[in-house]
């Protein structure tokens, strides 16, 4: 192809067809004639223009009261979990923080995981120190002004533990539907 130069956008235009040379044909112009040029389709370039971005999805107004009663009900499952993990807490302490469905739920995922503090035949804690479990970071994300999407890291003395849930606003409360541990 052969570029054109104008003072509009840049243009290409298709190359003259050229047939193989033969020993009885004449040879071809190379170059076509300013006509010829003229006819030929424009392709135009948008050079340097960025595509539009997509319109920008707007979060749903948070209450501020709200907010807070969010953070305090993540703050409660949070602790009651890492309880639950070092061996401190049974499991039905969750009653309290989550829909009788989401208790189901969760109580499948902590039960599946082993308590990081092992006891002894006796039942009883052993004296050794347990290692530090801790909530290292937790990420709020909301969807709906009724609805919380949290990403949350529990470290276990030498593990990691990601978990993710759904925490849904019902009347003044603020209960967990869906937890799953990673």
């Amino acid at each position: 192809m052969t570029v054109v130069a104008s003072t509009s956008p840049v243009r290409l235009r298709p190359a003259p067809a050229l047939d193989p040379p033969s020993d009885t044909a004449e040879p071809p112009d190379a170059i076509p004639d300013a006509e010829a040029v003229a006819r030929q389709p424009e392709l135009p370039l948008r050079w340097g223009r960025a595509p539009a971005a997509p319109p920008r999805r707007i979060p749903p107004p948070v209450d501020p009261e709200q907010d807070i009663a969010l953070r305090r009900a993540l703050r409660r499952l949070l602790d009651v979990c890492v309880e639950i993990m070092r061996g401190n807490r049974p499991l039905v302490h969750l009653r309290a923080v989550t829909t009788p469905a989401g208790y189901a739920c969760v109580t499948d995922q902590l039960a599946a995981r082993p308590t990081i503090v092992a006891r002894r035949r006796d039942g009883r804690r052993p004296r050794r120190a347990s290692p530090p479990v801790a909530v290292q970071r937790a990420h709020i994300g909301r969807p709906h002004p009724d609805a919380a999407e949290v990403a949350a890291t529990i470290v276990t003395g030498e593990a990691v533990i990601a978990l993710a849930l759904r925490l849904e606003r019902h009347e003044t409360r603020w209960l967990c539907t869906h937890l799953t541990l990673v």
